[in-house]
């Protein structure tokens, strides 16, 4: 979804991760800070090996940042580029899959219900955007969690063909929370401007666009991603999802058009 957004805004390239060699002028361009299995919180996703966290994803901004002035000599021209800069954060769904929806790994789903697990999370965002905030950036975008019960790892789990609706339930609050948060920033940091994306929405254009909503194009694992040198499908364009959660080029080419319909408010 992004790279669509990306081509969009006429970017021609992937945006680099921040793990790769990046040169200080590459840097300008755009930084991939994502890590899979990662969340809000530091715990989640650890059960399946280290991966950097939020927290460690904006350490990692500032390392950017910092960056910034070799290239641009001083303080002002980085604080005007940052300006410029549109942030899309997407994260909050591993918090789900990889932490309160695994009461084998985790003791989130016993300690708290759906709606305060979904405060002590947004919590915690709010003070890592206002980070975000204060290391420069001013056009942020905050996508809200998908319906990850309709995903088909989460169908395989339950034995069903339907979407989950307990997991699509258990998200709710979290997109509510996140929506008003969007609303609260762009008061508390009126020279900002934040926008909500609707992913649930996003989820059901998907659902209505595409045939095969059912089953992965490759073939995976059993902890939903694709087999290395596995089959994959012969008509990529008509799935929803390339592997147990992740959607297809097809899928990214109809949400991003969609999506950058808010984003466009912030540009």
């Amino acid at each position: 979804m992004l790279r669509a957004t990306a081509e969009r805004l006429g970017l021609p390239n992937y945006i680099p991760a921040f793990a790769s060699a990046i040169p200080a002028t590459g840097l300008l361009q755009g930084v991939n800070y994502a890590s899979g299995s990662a969340g809000i919180l530091v715990e989640t996703g650890k059960f399946q090996g280290n991966n950097i966290d939020l927290s460690k994803q904006l350490s990692n901004h500032q390392v950017t940042v910092s960056r910034f002035g070799e290239v641009l000599g001083n303080e002002e021209a980085v604080s005007n580029r940052l300006k410029q800069c549109l942030y899309y954060v997407n994260i909050g769904s591993n918090d789900y899959i990889n932490n309160y929806f695994l009461p084998q790994f985790s003791n989130a789903s016993k300690e708290y219900s759906p709606g305060i697990f979904a405060f002590r999370l947004v919590g915690r965002y709010y003070e890592q955007i206002k980070t975000l905030y204060n290391l420069g950036a001013r056009k942020i975008a905050l996508a809200g969690i998908s319906k990850i019960g309709c995903t088909p790892f989460a169908k395989t789990i339950a034995g069903r063909k339907g979407c989950v609706d307990s997991q699509n339930e258990a998200v709710v609050p979290f997109n509510k929370l996140l929506r008003d948060l969007a609303g609260r920033l762009n008061q508390d940091f009126p020279d900002a401007k934040f926008v909500y994306l609707d992913t649930m929405a996003a989820t059901d254009l998907l659902l209505r666009s595409l045939p095969n909503t059912q089953e992965p194009c490759c073939q995976v694992q059993t902890v939903g991603l694709c087999i290395p040198n596995g089959t994959f499908c012969d008509q990529r364009d008509t799935y929803v999802y390339w592997d147990a959660f992740h959607p297809t080029q097809a899928a990214n080419y109809i949400v991003g058009p969609f999506l950058y319909q808010t984003l466009k408010q912030i540009l």
